[in-house]
C-alpha cells in the first residue's frame, strides 16, 4: 500500500540544515503507488528547497511537507552516491505523490512539481553526472 511508514530523527547541524537518521528498529520509508520503496539512509537535508522569499506562504516553507522533501532529497542523494539510478522525472513524480500523503493540496503539489521540474535539473546532474541515455528531464 502506498504511503509512509516508520520513523526518523532530525538533528540540527547548521542554519536550515539537518542530519536525517532513520530509526534503526523501524526505518522510515515511502512506497509509491507503483510499488517503488524509497528508504532514506543517514544524510544531510535542508527540507524543501524553497526560496526564502516564499516561506511566508502556507505549503511553501522548508518543513511544511518535510517527509516528502526528505524522500525527494534521498532520491537525489542515491543518484549522486551511485547507489540507484532514478530518473529525474520519477523523482519529481514520487515527490508530488508523497506530498499528497503529507496533506498538501493538489494545486500546491503541482506548483512545487513544476518549479522542481523547471529549476532542479542542474542539481540532478551535479558533479558532471549525466543520466543514462543522455537526458531524461522531461
Amino acid at each position: 500500500m502506498a504511503g509512509f511508514k516508520g520513523s526518523y530523527s532530525l538533528k540540527p547541524v547548521g542554519p536550515c540544515l539537518f542530519e536525517y537518521k532513520a530509526n534503526d528498529s523501524d526505518p522510515r520509508s515511502f512506497t509509491s503507488s507503483d510499488g517503488r520503496v524509497i528508504e532514506p539512509e543517514t544524510m544531510l537535508t535542508d527540507g524543501a528547497s524553497v526560496p526564502r522569499i516564499f516561506w511566508f506562504k502556507k505549503w511553501l516553507g522548508p518543513v511544511d511537507w518535510l517527509d516528502a522533501a526528505v524522500i525527494h532529497d534521498w532520491m537525489f542523494e542515491e543518484r549522486h552516491r551511485g547507489i540507484k539510478e532514478w530518473s529525474f522525472k520519477d523523482a519529481n513524480r514520487i515527490m508530488r505523490e508523497a506530498m499528497a500523503h503529507c496533506g498538501v493540496p493538489w494545486l500546491w503539489r503541482w506548483v512545487v512539481w513544476l518549479a522542481v521540474t523547471l529549476f532542479g535539473y542542474p542539481v540532478w546532474i551535479r558533479n558532471g553526472m549525466v543520466p543514462k541515455g543522455g537526458g531524461d528531464a522531461f
